[in-house]
């Protein structure tokens, strides 16, 4: 049962429920949506007392300040709720939206490479998707990108100097799928590491950007040692650059590939990592499950099919656990997805 209702109603649960009651069309489970939920005062509590209640509803709350709904309902819902996390769309998802479907491709074609290339630049914002014209999809991601950084975490965070934030975001985008160096980004920037871990931490628990930790047998040097950096969407990152067109992204194409796939690996498995050795040879990334070693190399453009030195280097030290090393290019790209 989908509805809508007047805010008069969220003045207390009471008035809530009799209000839906009164509205309901079947005996059946009333689904209710609610958006930007953290708006409203002691939102935990008074979610807690409708399900309290046993209603028979199911309650699907979302908004735009992530954190802040957490901080609201973390503790009065403690075991009466699931959390999920919506990524952006997904490539799977923009194929089937274009009437492709990707199980029954055998190879690359050109609809399906101008789709990936779209990708690349304008990345999965629904928003941006269903936006027919380039300049509306531009429009559309400098709006949110702006909107985001501006309004939605200098509000959670309370940061008082937005254009800080900003310039981190840029800097950030500006080095996507290198290793973090918050003391780089302090001297770059002029500002204190202190200042520039909030912004991480406002950046990452905020979902715009994510860590690719490094994989060793020892976990604690796991820890000590420096992640890289991704941003969950190419088209925030190119919009906080201004890279959203093709002419412009040229020389990004290798790394935000290799961002576009770390998405991918990020949403299909629960442990993503990323191996570099003393020697600097590194492997983009490393996959674990039950024991066992995937390692994976990305390279947009793959000519020859040749096994690169730094796999067979990962390999031939990690033998005992490999099970596969495989190069990932826009050519098979189809088989991770």
């Amino acid at each position: 049962m989908v509805f809508s209702t007047i805010s008069q109603v969220f003045d207390s649960p009471e008035l809530f429920i009799t209000d839906i009651n009164s509205k309901k069309l079947t005996s059946g489970k009333t689904y209710i949506f609610i958006d930007e939920i953290q708006r409203k005062k002691d939102a935990g509590l008074f979610l807690k007392y409708i399900y309290d209640q046993k209603p028979n509803f199911k309650i699907l709350v979302t908004g735009s300040s992530s954190l802040n709904i957490k901080n609201m309902v973390n503790e009065p819902l403690t075991g009466r709720k699931f959390e999920y996390f919506l990524h952006p769309l997904s490539l799977v998802e923009i194929l089937q939206y274009n009437g492709i479907q990707v199980a029954k491709l055998d190879r690359l074609t050109p609809d399906v490479s101008k789709i990936i290339e779209d990708y690349l630049i304008f990345g999965g914002y629904p928003d941006v998707i269903l936006a027919n014209l380039k300049k509306d999809k531009i429009s559309k991601l400098q709006e949110i990108a702006k909107s985001y950084l501006t309004r939605d975490l200098t509000e959670t965070f309370n940061i008082s100097k937005p254009y800080q934030l900003e310039t981190t975001a840029i800097y950030l985008a500006q080095n996507i799928a290198n290793l973090l160096s918050k003391e780089n980004i302090a001297k770059t920037l002029s500002i204190s590491v202190y200042q520039v871990e909030n912004y991480l931490e406002a950046l990452e628990k905020s979902f715009i950007i994510s860590f690719l930790r490094p994989f060793y047998k020892n976990p604690v040097k796991e820890v000590s040692h420096r992640p890289k950096v991704y941003f969950e969407d190419n088209g925030i990152r190119n919009a906080l650059i201004g890279r959203l067109d093709d002419s412009l992204i040229s020389l990004d194409k290798g790394k935000l590939f290799e961002q576009t796939v770390f998405q991918l690996l990020n949403q299909k498995y629960s442990t993503v990592k990323f191996w570099r050795n003393t020697n600097q040879t590194e492997v983009d990334f490393i996959i674990e499950k039950e024991g066992k070693l995937l390692a994976l190399e990305t390279k947009y453009n793959q000519g020859k099919v040749i096994l690169p030195r730094n796999l067979k280097s990962f390999a031939q030290i990690y033998k005992k656990q490999v099970v596969e090393t495989k190069v990932i290019s826009e050519q098979n790209l189809l088989g991770y997805i």
